[in-house]
Parts: C-alpha cells; structure tokens; sequence
C-alpha cells in the first residue's frame, strides 16, 4: 500500500493505528499554531542568546553565519545600528571562510546572497530562515524565521540588562529559549 501523496514507506501507511496518530499530530500541530496565532501572540519558536564574553561581535559572527551556510540555510543580520552594520560588512569579507553577503543599496538582487545585512526590520529578502540581532535590534517578524539569535556584549552593561529585557518578554510570549555563553576558550557552552 503506498500513501497517494506522500513519500511515507509501505509499513508505516500499512498500518492504520500508526496513520491515524501521525494525522492527529499533524491536526494539533496545525491547531495549536492557529490558536497561538489568534490569541495575538507570536508563535513559539528557538531564540538562542548568545552572551559575548572573550571576542568580539566582528569576530564571532562570522563562524556562526558559516556554520548558518553549512546548514545549508540563509541568515538575516538585523542591527539597531547602521555604522555597526559596516564594520560587519568589512569583516565578513575578511573572515577566514566565504561568507557572501550584501545590504540594501548593493549591486545585486538579495535574493542572490545567503547572507543579508540590513537596519531595516521586515520580511527576510533572500528568504532566509536564519535572523540575527546584533546591536541591541529587535524584529516585529521574529514568526517569519526559523530561529533567532540575539548576540550581545557581554563587557557593556547597558546590553547586557537589555538582552535581560528581551529574554523575559520573549519567555512571556511562549519561545523556546536557550542561553549561549563562550567558555574560557571561546567556544559557545549552553548554559540554559
């Protein structure tokens, strides 16, 4: 027996007590996502924070967009601030792996380019699943996107008590919250 429609294997389709709960779940999934939507708050999703401690923001955003690209996935850097923005944009070029990127006003379409660098808070131009938040920048579309890093400064206070802000209302609004924090040698060690 094959399932018209869908790629499930013989066995599973044959037996009916298996399709039956896999449509259950899929039926909650879709209305648990409708009734979230409805209550007016966003949907659930990963939001990981990722605590600076030992390099810089121009140091280790370009290893996390690399492993991002090796998903194979697309990212969206969203910043509060624009002259934050250009020095990424220089240091991207410079890192040691490929990473290409562009920002609004490049020459280039941005649905060309993996990577997308912006100010502007919206839909992601290059589809990407991937948004990351630098600068202390929020986004209205956090539901658009897949996953979420918010990366902040772990040497200034000022955004270390912001990221306190963005972490409790994003708990309030129902996310799935992790917490990165770079370890002695700068490697990223979950701590929650």
């Amino acid at each position: 027996m094959v399932c018209p429609g869908c790629a499930w294997p013989a066995e599973i389709v044959a037996n009916s007590t298996t399709v039956s709960i896999i449509l259950k779940l899929l039926r909650l999934t879709r209305g648990g996502a409708e009734r979230h939507a409805i209550s007016g708050y966003p949907s659930p999703m990963e939001i990981g924070f990722y605590h600076l401690t030992r390099s810089t923001l121009e140091q280790a955003l370009p290893k996390l967009l690399a492993k991002v690209l090796t998903v194979p996935g697309r990212a969206m850097v969203l910043s509060a601030d624009a002259g934050l923005l250009d020095t990424l944009d220089r240091a991207l070029w410079q890192a040691d792996e490929w990473l290409p990127h562009n920002t609004p006003g490049g020459d280039a379409e941005a649905r060309l380019h993996p990577i997308w660098l912006t100010t502007e808070d919206g839909l992601a131009p290059n589809a990407a699943k991937h948004l990351f938040l630098i600068g202390g920048a929020g986004s209205s579309q956090l539901t658009a996107f897949t996953r979420v890093f918010d990366l902040f400064d772990g040497q200034k206070e000022s955004e270390v008590e912001a990221a306190r802000l963005r972490f409790g209302r994003a708990r309030k609004d129902g996310h799935a919250l992790t917490y990165w924090q770079q370890g002695e040698t700068g490697r990223w060690e979950k701590r929650a």
